[in-house]
């Protein structure tokens, strides 16, 4: 049938924080600790999380900095951008230890109307209309 999938704009989306917590954030967005690599989750209606198949565990260059731990996030429309940031906002405050959330290398703070203004820009520069 038709993958609305690959219609789909991809935003990549990094947690750093410690790697108990990232890895919590995960699990929450998630819904489950049983993790599939590779294959789109439906989180709310018209977007998904897709983990990529390779977990980086990445810290940075210097020897404080948090390892970090990303997924992309696919949205099909204004409904889903609001539901999806909403979604994101709530699984994320829960978790602590979080220090940093990047949408599309792009830091991002932990607020619901942030998360949406950020995802909203990025689509709009990925479609470059």
């Amino acid at each position: 049938g038709y993958n609305l999938h690959k219609a789909m704009p991809q935003l990549r989306i990094e947690l750093s924080g410690d790697p108990r917590s990232a890895m919590q954030s995960i699990f929450d967005l998630y819904g489950s600790r049983t993790l599939t690599y590779g294959e789109p989750k439906e989180i709310v209606e018209g977007a998904t999380i897709t983990l990529p198949l390779k977990v980086e565990y990445r810290s940075g260059s210097t020897l404080d900095a948090a390892p970090t731990v990303e997924f992309i996030l696919g949205v099909v429309g204004p409904i889903a951008i609001n539901l999806a940031s909403n979604f994101i906002y709530d699984k994320l405050k829960a978790g602590k230890g979080l220090t940093k959330l990047t949408i599309n290398r792009r830091t991002t703070e932990l607020d619901a109307g942030e998360i949406r203004r950020v995802i909203e820009e990025e689509i709009k520069l990925e479609r470059h209309d």
